[in-house]
């Protein structure tokens, strides 16, 4: 009994990942971006990038220490924010 009951309860499973696949699918068709947004806008990071190499330190810029951080590494965010990344 307890297997059948398995068994059924692993089908159940595979349809509903199937199903929330095919909506992410049908999601991604649209244009709708999965993820946390980001932090600062695209004049932000330039203006915190012109700040820093201008002195500024990380203290002055109008941000965390970690989102500067982040920005210095990466200043143009990566290929996931040009929609170059699936």
């Amino acid at each position: 009994m307890i297997t059948i009951l398995a068994g059924l309860a692993e089908f159940e499973r595979e349809l509903i990942r199937s199903r929330c696949g095919e909506g992410i699918e049908r999601a991604k068709q649209r244009g709708v971006r999965f993820g946390r947004p980001k932090k600062l806008i695209a004049h932000q990071r330039q203006e915190a990038l012109q700040r820093l190499e201008e002195g500024a330190t990380q203290a002055d810029v109008d941000f965390s220490e970690a989102t500067i951080s982040r920005l210095v590494a990466r200043p143009f965010g990566g290929a996931q924010e040009e929609g170059l990344a699936a």
